[in-house]
């Protein structure tokens, strides 16, 4: 059990609008405590191995590494995915990155991922440097509101 892996399921979440929205349903009117055994039994089912302390600190971790008001979050933002090759690869380029980058920058490793896999997909389907950049910081502030959305139930 570990916090990478709590943080692996709410990046996979975080992307995955019935993940979202269970997760909503699961921590509705729950204390934070109970909400993170909910979230934990939800990612156990997903195939993720963390505990409920594991969940919390993670929540913890990135309410306060974010500053995050309650008007934050309560912020939902949406996305797409535009069907190439490149795009349908992003995700799991961006979550082999996030693993990557974690081990240098604990708790950031995801939307650093996330970041890095936009700049290179915008690149690879014929980008410009500048394209790829911006690409890159619209892909983290999509993964934050992400993010956001997932924990903003509880």
């Amino acid at each position: 059990m570990s916090e990478q892996s709590a943080k692996e399921f709410v990046l996979a979440a975080a992307k995955s609008a019935a993940l979202t929205e269970e997760s909503r349903i699961l921590t509705a009117d729950k204390s934070p405590a109970d909400a993170a055994i909910a979230i934990s039994a939800l990612g156990k089912r997903e195939g993720f191995d963390f505990t409920a302390d594991e969940m919390a600190e993670v929540r913890r971790g990135f309410l306060a590494s974010h500053e995050l008001s309650e008007e934050d979050l309560t912020k939902v933002a949406g996305g797409g995915n535009q069907g190439d090759v490149w795009s349908t690869m992003q995700p799991g380029l961006g979550m082999g990155l996030g693993s990557i980058f974690g081990q240098f920058f604990p708790g950031a490793g995801g939307l650093l991922g996330t970041t890095v896999a936009a700049g290179i997909t915008t690149a690879a389907q014929g980008g410009s440097a500048e394209e790829s950049i911006i690409a890159g910081a619209n892909a983290f502030e999509q993964a934050k509101n992400d993010i956001v959305a997932f924990f903003s139930a509880w």
